[in-house]
């Protein structure tokens, strides 16, 4: 039971890193202040970033810390 809570703390920390990340990234792209290049670089590390995440935890979870 309580390595299945440490598991969904570690998956709850993952969502506000991941939430948190893409808040930022959008920010700065409405923002307007970047020019038009460098935004199109933001915009694709972003898509970058969040499909190794997804293909990942597709494979197998993520672990953020090692005693998670």
């Amino acid at each position: 039971m309580e390595a299945k809570q440490t598991d969904q703390a570690c998956e709850f920390s993952l969502d506000i890193l991941v939430t948190t990340f893409l808040d930022n990234i959008n920010h700065l792209l409405t923002d307007g202040t970047l020019t038009r290049s460098r935004r199109s670089v933001l915009m694709t590390w972003k898509v970058r970033i969040i499909s190794c995440l997804l293909l990942q935890y597709i494979k197998k979870p993520i672990r953020m810390a090692p005693n998670c």
